[in-house]
Formats: C-alpha cells, sequence, structure tokens
C-alpha cells in the first residue's frame, strides 16, 4: 500500500491493549512511544502523529468529553484527520459527544478500541487490525464522527450495540453506513459536506434517564441535582396524564422517547424526539441542555438535523 502524505492525528484515551506483545497498552504518556512502535504499519501509510490524552486508568463523562472534543477542535487545521482510541464500553457515548460537541465538523474522527474478553484479554481482530482500518478511512474525505470495529465505518449516531459476531459490535437500524473497507475504501452516497465553518460547542448538562412502566411517580422526585429527565416512553401515548403532571411540575425540562412513534404532549417543560437511537437522544438531550434551559430551544434543538443522526 502507498504511503499517504496525510498527516494524521492518533489520539490515545483509553482501550489500547494489543494482542501482539504481551497485551501491552498505554497507561501513561511514557508508553506511547513503545506501543506505536508495535504497529510499524500506520507509519508506512500516513504521518501519523500520536497524541495522549489519557490512559487506561482515564478520564470519563463530560470532563473526557470536553477535553477530547477541544483537542480535536483545536487541531483541525493542523490534521487531515483523527483517530481516537476509546474504551469499548464507553466508545459509542464518546464518539457521540463529539458528533454534538463539534459543530460542522470537516474531518474524519474515527473511534477504535481493543476488544476484550472476560479475562481481560484481546478478542476478535484486536486493536492493530482496527487501527489499520481506521487509518484508511481518516485518509478519506469523510467529515463525519463515525466507529471502525469491523470492516464498515458506522456513523456514531446511528450506531446500536449488535450482539452478532457476524456483524461486529455495532450495527444501524437503517443499515447505512458511511464506508466499507475490504481491497480498498468504498464510501457511501450519503455522506454530505459541512455548510458552515466548524466551531466549538462542547457544554453539557447533566440527565437522569428512566424507563417508563404503569405507577412510575416521580411526586416526591428531588430534580434539583441534574438538569433535564429523559424517560424511554411507550409508543404512541407516551405516559398517562398523572405522570405528565408530575414532570411538569419538576421545573426541568424533560424527555420523551420513543425510537418509532409519540404523540405530542401539550406541557411546556416535556419535549418528545423519534426517530433516532436511544443513546443518541441522550447525549443530544444532554448537549441540548448544555446550549439552553428554555423548552421552546430545547424542543428546536433537539428536532434539529445536527450531524444527521436521524435514520432514514
Amino acid at each position: 500500500m502507498a504511503r499517504s502524505n496525510k498527516k494524521i492525528a492518533l489520539i490515545v484515551a483509553g482501550g489500547t491493549t494489543l494482542a501482539e506483545k504481551n497485551y501491552l497498552k498505554v497507561e501513561r504518556e511514557s508508553d506511547l512511544e513503545k506501543w506505536i512502535a508495535e504497529i510499524p504499519e500506520l507509519s508506512i501509510m500516513a504521518e501519523v502523529e500520536p497524541l495522549f490524552l489519557c490512559g487506561e486508568d482515564h478520564q470519563v463523562g463530560i470532563d473526557l468529553w470536553q477535553n477530547l472534543s477541544r483537542l480535536i477542535f483545536d487541531n483541525l487545521g493542523k490534521y487531515q484527520g483523527f483517530i481516537v482510541t476509546s474504551p469499548m464500553e464507553e466508545i459509542l457515548i464518546n464518539s457521540l459527544a463529539v458528533s454534538f460537541a463539534i459543530k460542522n465538523l470537516n474531518k474524519p474522527v474515527v473511534f477504535t478500541s481493543s476488544q476484550l474478553g472476560r479475562d481481560n484479554k484481546p478478542i476478535g481482530l484486536g486493536i492493530k487490525a482496527h487501527l489499520i482500518d481506521a487509518l484508511q478511512v481518516a485518509t478519506m474525505d469523510l467529515p463525519a464522527v463515525g466507529l471502525m470495529l469491523s470492516n464498515k465505518y458506522i456513523r456514531a449516531v446511528r450506531a446500536t450495540e449488535s450482539s452478532d459476531p457476524a456483524v461486529g459490535p455495532f450495527s444501524c437500524p437503517d443499515e447505512s453506513f458511511l464506508a466499507k473497507v475490504d481491497f480498498g475504501v468504498s464510501l457511501s452516497d450519503r455522506i454530505r459536506p459541512p455548510k458552515g465553518e466548524p466551531f466549538l460547542a462542547n457544554n453539557f448538562g447533566r440527565v437522569l434517564l428512566f424507563k417508563y412502566y404503569p405507577g412510575l411517580s416521580f411526586e416526591k422526585f428531588d430534580a434539583r441535582a441534574f438538569d433535564g429527565l429523559m424517560v424511554n416512553a411507550l409508543a404512541g401515548r407516551a405516559f398517562d396524564e398523572r405522570l405528565a403532571g408530575e414532570l411538569s411540575g419538576l421545573a426541568r425540562p424533560a424527555l420523551a422517547f420513543h425510537p418509532s412513534w409519540l404523540e405530542e404532549i401539550k406541557k411546556e417543560n416535556i419535549l418528545t424526539i423519534t426517530g433516532i437511537t436511544k443513546m443518541t437522544a441522550l447525549v443530544k438531550f444532554m448537549w441540548a441542555l448544555g446550549q439552553t434551559k428554555e423548552p421552546q430551544k430545547l424542543q428546536k434543538i433537539m428536532q434539529e438535523d445536527i450531524c444527521q443522526e436521524f435514520l432514514a
């Protein structure tokens, strides 16, 4: 394979265990040189510059999302693409946060990881194979955040967990993908370029997530520790009028979610959303609460297609 002249940033943020060299992983920044030396294929394919953000004992949640999105945004002019390693159990939510934190993203941001079994040893192809595939994608003109853990590059905001080993850890409900890596890289025809200059909006609110069941009550709930609540609702009529009344009295925005269909709820602080994945709805709501707390503005943001998150 001919070397690309593109410069790619490899951001290390956990999920780095190698199967090929005594399960070597990046615990601290001083491990990075030895770790990257075990993957010489990367330097053959492109000019790769590793950037250490955190090791396996890593940052989590909003702090990580803000630091990671800031690091990518501040370097958009320096690199043609980005690869991010992330622990498998957090890779989806981390990639979703970056998807919303950088608007009008004009470079590929490819998340990948080392899949670990119950014995904490890598399974499957291992992160070396994932990184080689991720690098091929990172050199392409793909302005989006996605997951590279199989031969398909999946947009993060459309990904759901998969239990089919033949598919990989994640799949898309609408079977869409950004690119496929086989003997080369074939691109999807669903890629749209950004409409403006990139800008950073990486504030997030704190959301408490509930699943609705008949009899669920918030009557004595103290919502002050959270900026909003999200309820996984039933299809059609989300929940009963009594619960809707309780939610409207909490003085906090509440989001009713169902993947396919909800009736409108006529309460000022209760929003509804359908047509996207549950995890995307959660992170988008957290992100929206970082931009505003006004229900009307929140509803407008939740219905806006920010990064092609609505399923076809």
